[in-house]
């Protein structure tokens, strides 16, 4: 690569992540930019948060019936419990904004920093899993949420959709427990709500499973197709729903705010993936696999570079050692051609 194509590729990138900044420095200067219909939440109110408000179960004037609204397939169920830094395990109604809670094997915990959905009545159909390890407390989520499991013994894991989990499965377990298998699984229907929390690397393990954060919005399947032809991307859910989330994870670190409050429309869903998911959806809807196509890879590269500048804002300690070690050895590089040069010169003198 020519030192001409470098600068043009290093100034596209830069002005990539300039402006990716000043979107979000706009969202904090202008929080109404990305709120829609709902109530702003505080971490106190969200214990208490009724999406009907008034009349949960019928109309206060008629007195007629009204069922609690369906959400979102990406879901977990109320009674899901989740382990808390503490060690104290927690239903998923009970959990607030900026509780830290278990993500992964190796003893991990993160903070809540959103919900993409919480919804306190809601009827939602779930498919619960039990496995040798949870007889007794199954997991509950709905059929398109992610999961990871092992298909076959020393495989490597994958993320499947709930719908897709087979009796036999190996699933991954909080704890590390070795060898835990599904022994069954059932469709069960609730109407105490359901909940979607976020953590900031997209995993959490619920009932000593880990799992997800994110959901398949294609029926059965966690990789994403694009068009009529069903062209397959070498990316899945789980990794686009994280890639997704950047902007906002970037935006709670930066804000004053932390993100100890969320705004909700009148589902439960977050705004932060309400408007975006819409956009998806209408890319994943378009026909022309080269329109929905190009509109994909150019909001996921938008994307990646807000990835990497949250990186470099999480991580600055680590990305200035980075730079200063890659400016030293570049230096040093060119003083080594310097001197070969010199050197070259002398003896060509020395020869003549």
């Amino acid at each position: 690569m020519t030192s001409g194509l470098r600068l043009i590729l290093i100034s596209n990138l830069l002005t990539i992540l300039v402006t990716a900044v000043a979107v979000l420095v706009a969202l904090h200067l202008n929080p109404s930019l990305v709120e829609t219909t709902g109530d702003v939440v505080t971490i106190e109110q969200q214990q208490h948060r009724s999406l009907q408000n008034e009349g949960d179960c019928c109309d206060c004037d008629t007195g007629e019936y009204i069922p609690p609204p369906t959400v979102p397939d990406f879901c977990f169920s109320s009674v899901t419990t989740v382990e808390l830094e503490s060690g104290e395990k927690v239903p998923m109604a009970d959990l607030r904004l900026g509780d830290r809670v278990l993500v992964s094997m190796n003893n991990k915990y993160e903070p809540i920093y959103s919900f993409g959905h919480f919804a306190t009545k809601a009827q939602v159909e779930f498919v619960q899993i039990r496995t040798t390890a949870s007889t007794d407390t199954p997991l509950e989520m709905t059929p398109n949420h992610l999961l990871f499991v092992e298909k076959k013994e020393g495989a490597q894991q994958e993320v499947i959709p709930a719908s897709s989990v087979k009796v036999g499965d190996k699933v991954l377990t909080g704890g590390g427990t070795e060898n835990v298998f599904v022994t069954s699984i059932q469709t069960i229907t609730r109407t105490d709500g359901a909940f979607a929390p976020f953590t900031p690397s997209g995993t959490i393990v619920t009932n000593g499973i880990q799992s997800s954060c994110f959901a398949t919005i294609q029926d059965d399947t966690a990789k994403i197709t694009l068009g009529m032809s069903g062209t397959a991307l070498p990316l899945n859910y789980h990794q686009l729903g994280v890639m997704f989330e950047a902007p906002h994870r970037l935006y709670c670190h930066l804000t004053r705010i932390k993100c100890t409050e969320e705004t909700y429309n009148t589902e439960g869903m977050s705004v932060w993936v309400e408007k975006p998911l819409h956009g998806l959806e209408w890319i994943l809807e378009q026909d022309n696999t080269l329109l929905s196509g190009l509109v994909f890879w150019l909001a996921f590269v938008l994307l990646a570079a807000i990835n990497l500048v949250e990186v470099m804002v999480m991580h600055w300690t680590a990305v200035a050692v980075v730079f200063v070690a890659a400016a030293m050895v570049a230096q040093n590089q060119a003083q080594g051609k310097k001197q070969k040069k010199f050197w070259a010169i002398r003896m060509s003198n020395g020869k003549s």
